[in-house]
């Protein structure tokens, strides 16, 4: 089995899961991995570091504009998702926006710590001081009516069926 490793896999892993499998991940996780903990456990699994192709980034990007997802998803949190799509792989992780998209686009996750979503979810772009609403493919962050700073909100939720 390959896995796509999160930072949160170093951050939060109490035990070695993924030492005898196919572990892979990103060079921006790497960047993130700032305490001794993390760093040990990154060079005991000793993962591939791989850049996902831009096709693969493209793709999570497109999905997460549509979800409302691509603000609140950082540059790694989209190179894992990217690079799960392109290996095939089972993506890891405890953060739920990365746990939501790969919802979105299919893709087998799981969760390092149990911390796991139950739904999945959609925003929206608004604006808090009128209500205006905005498709999440508005490009500015301010409301075009009023001027105030573009909100994000859940405005949809689907309950998941994931198998332990």
């Amino acid at each position: 089995m390959k896995y796509v490793l999160d930072s949160s896999c170093f951050i939060n892993m109490s035990s070695l899961d993924f030492e005898e499998c196919e572990a892979y991940t990103t060079p921006e996780v790497v960047k993130e991995l700032k305490d001794f903990k993390s760093k040990a456990l990154f060079n005991i699994i000793n993962p591939e570091i791989r850049e996902p192709r831009k096709e693969y980034v493209e793709i999570v990007k497109k999905k997460a504009r549509i979800t409302g997802d691509l603000n609140v998803l950082s540059k790694t949190d989209i190179s894992v998702v990217a690079l799960g799509i392109e290996i095939e792989g089972v993506v890891v992780s405890d953060d739920f926006d990365i746990q939501n998209i790969c919802e979105e686009l299919r893709i087998d996750w799981q969760s390092v710590s149990g911390m796991k979503i139950k739904k999945s979810f959609k925003r929206e772009k608004y604006c808090q001081a009128c209500g205006k609403k905005f498709s999440n493919d508005y490009v500015l962050n301010k409301c075009n009516v009023c001027g105030h700073k573009l909100k994000h909100r859940v405005v949809k939720t689907k309950k998941i069926n994931k198998k332990e």
